[in-house]
């Protein structure tokens, strides 16, 4: 009764969804308990959970709804392969439910191959779920894992082709993705599937838009429109187009990070502005949003948004984000919102003077938990405040210390950007944790270096010698590869002069400070903890 009333309507409501799930979770529940269910009655109650697990506010909500329809996965597994690609591209996974999903996937395919094999529409779910958790979580597998989920999208890839070649151009545009982002995957993917990652890319844009000039011999092709209905209630010939061009903005946006890492700034911010539009086409208004807020930063990069201007146009897309037509209750929505109200305030504070100073303070008494949202952008947001505005604009006093960052927020919001040998160390360094239990914690660590580091963190001498000089070694190697050379040369600098005046600064820094050196494995971590050393008055840290 509830999916028809939904095929009629061509859409899904919150409360609806919520009913959903919790029909869903009874008949599970049944299934678990011996009770008989029909595959076809489990395939109806999964393809209606897809459209409502959208609605799940939280992420930490997402591993508690999937293990509740897990009993139906015998039933219907191609049809469960449906969630995990929803469910793995929900930002701000925790370690848990990002190994949830992946072991899930596994046990899906090693389990049912050859039922989900029928299914073209299931077989690109597969492919889509690697792929998220590549692109979005790859620092939480090991490079064996890593490698062999590439090996799993490689043996999908053709096993879509086979079935059909305009279902297999799809597959091709999301795969390429993860690979666009990540070096790390890139290599892999161009070894594995012997091709040039960029230049694939562009071809599938192009097969991407003769598919888009092809709508009606698609809709005559069963398999394709099985894939289209999956995702769309309606499978109809707007639906059809929807599909072929969301997938084309995914693509260009991952085209577009790929430009910008490789400091191709004007055909980045074409392709995340050809994207945006492209996305409030079809009301995929989140991504909007997202590719947006890209091309905006680029411009700011680049040096063509400054001033009066810049603050005008990250408002602009704080009123668009906020608009009650689009804005939802969504994990996604929210976290995109969360960041393009954090980008706005940051470009108020960029510009400073009492009225944006007054206005910063409205706006955060008014938006509070919607900052909270996404708890990374949170914390980065409130260090660049801080770091900005500083205690004469008093900002935090009348906002009752909510600006403040305490040393538990920010591992809480970066522990997975650190390296785990160091993050014992670290927090020690912080006083979150008492030393020896930091090195009890060491002990999953068949090396020396986080015990060592937490020694360091502690004062220890040979140990504080130690991490200076693993400092200083990692980062001489560093600078000396061929590209940083000639990075290093167009900004006017010597590696050389360079390397001296860093060892000479690194000499005089303690053992926690030189913890905060080696702990992050991400520049956004980085960038947290040397704004949290220059807020609290660590000058010298910060600009090491």
């Amino acid at each position: 009764m509830v999916l028809n009333n939904v095929r009629k309507r061509g859409s899904t409501v919150a409360a609806e969804s919520l009913y959903v799930l919790g029909l869903a979770s009874i008949i599970a529940n049944a299934a678990e308990l011996g009770r008989h269910v029909k595959p076809g009655d489990a395939d109806t109650v999964l393809y209606i959970a897809t459209f409502a697990i959208e609605e799940a506010v939280y992420p930490y909500l997402i591993m508690p709804i999937l293990g509740a329809l897990e009993p139906l996965r015998d039933r219907a597994p191609h049809r469960y392969l449906q969630l995990l690609p929803l469910a793995s591209d929900i930002e701000n996974l925790n370690r848990d439910t990002v190994r949830y999903i992946f072991d899930g996937l596994n046990k899906v395919l090693d389990n049912y191959g050859d039922s989900v094999k029928g299914h073209a529409r299931s077989l690109v779910h597969a492919m889509r779920a690697y792929v998220n958790l590549l692109r979005r979580y790859r620092g939480y597998f090991k490079r064996e894992e890593v490698k062999g989920a590439v090996g799993r999208v490689a043996d999908l890839l053709k096993e879509i082709g086979k079935i059909n070649s305009g279902l297999g151009i799809i597959a091709w545009a999301y795969a390429l993705t993860p690979a666009l982002k990540h070096k790390s995957v890139r290599e892999l993917m161009e070894g594995t599937l012997g091709i040039d990652v960029v230049n694939e890319a562009n071809k599938v844009l192009k097969e991407l838009n003769k598919l888009r000039e092809n709508v009606q011999e698609l809709m005559r092709v069963e398999e394709f429109m099985s894939y289209v209905e999956s995702k769309s209630i309606k499978a109809d010939e707007e639906a059809v187009r929807g599909s072929i061009l969301n997938v084309t903005t995914h693509l260009k946006h991952y085209l577009g990070i790929y430009r910008f890492n490789n400091d191709e700034l004007d055909e980045a911010a074409r392709l995340f502005n050809e994207a945006a539009e492209e996305r409030r086409e079809i009301g995929g208004y989140r991504n909007y949003l997202v590719n947006r807020g890209r091309a905006l930063r680029v411009e700011a990069i680049e040096g063509s948004l400054v001033g009066d201007k810049l603050v005008d146009e990250f408002r602009q897309l704080y009123e668009e984000a906020f608009n009650k037509e689009h804005f939802k209750p969504t994990a996604q929505y929210l976290t995109t919102a969360s960041a393009r109200f954090g980008n706005y305030l940051v470009s108020l504070a960029l510009t400073g003077g009492d009225e944006r100073v007054k206005k910063i303070k409205e706006l955060l008494k008014e938006h509070w938990r919607v900052l909270g949202a996404d708890y990374e952008a949170s914390v980065l947001t409130r260090l660049m405040l801080n770091a900005l505005l500083g205690p004469k604009d008093r900002l935090d006093n009348e906002l009752g210390g909510k600006l403040v960052v305490k040393p538990e927020e920010l591992i809480e919001a970066f522990k997975d950007k650190i390296y785990s040998k160091f993050l014992p160390a670290l927090m020690v360094t912080f006083g979150v944790i008492k030393p020896e239990n930091g090195i009890k914690l060491c002990e999953e660590f068949t090396d020396h270096d986080c015990i060592y580091s937490v020694f360091a963190a502690e004062g220890k001498s040979d140990a504080v010698e130690q991490l200076r000089e693993k400092r200083l070694i990692t980062f001489h190697k560093r600078i000396l590869k061929e590209e940083r050379l000639d990075l290093l040369k167009g900004l006017g600098l010597d590696a050389e002069s360079l390397n001296d005046e860093y060892k000479r600064l690194v000499g005089r820094l303690d053992g926690k400070s030189l913890v905060q050196l080696l702990a992050p494995r991400s520049s956004m971590a980085r960038l947290a903890l040397m704004l949290h050393a220059l807020i609290n008055g660590d000058e010298k840290l910060s600009k090491v």
